[in-house]
């Protein structure tokens, strides 16, 4: 998670990195992501109608807190709550693109 941070600092450096960073990372996920969604949408196992930002949803439900605490609080997140924010995650998706 440093290493959003990082990119983040030197964004200002020059915006193709950032931009770079960004396709290589989150929306790379945020796609692969939204292609498992919609195989199991297919598979009548979840309902995304529009599986990308379904892919978005669960990738920032489940990042956001950690990945602020690892970019601004120099104490590192115990694995424990990684766990948690990690179930509460899932069932807040679950809850809305469950079927």
């Amino acid at each position: 998670m440093k290493s959003e941070a990082k990119a983040s600092a030197r964004a200002s450096i020059g915006p193709l990195l950032a931009r770079t960073w960004y396709a290589a990372g989150p929306e790379r996920s945020y796609h692969q992501l939204a292609d498992q969604f919609a195989r199991l949408s297919e598979q009548g196992r979840l309902d995304t109608p529009d599986p990308l930002p379904a892919g978005r949803h669960f990738l920032w439900l489940v990042l956001s807190v950690p990945l602020n605490r690892a970019m601004f609080d120099d104490e590192p997140c115990p694995v424990e709550e990684l766990h948690r924010f990690a179930d509460t995650a899932v069932d807040a998706f679950l809850k809305l693109y469950g079927v």
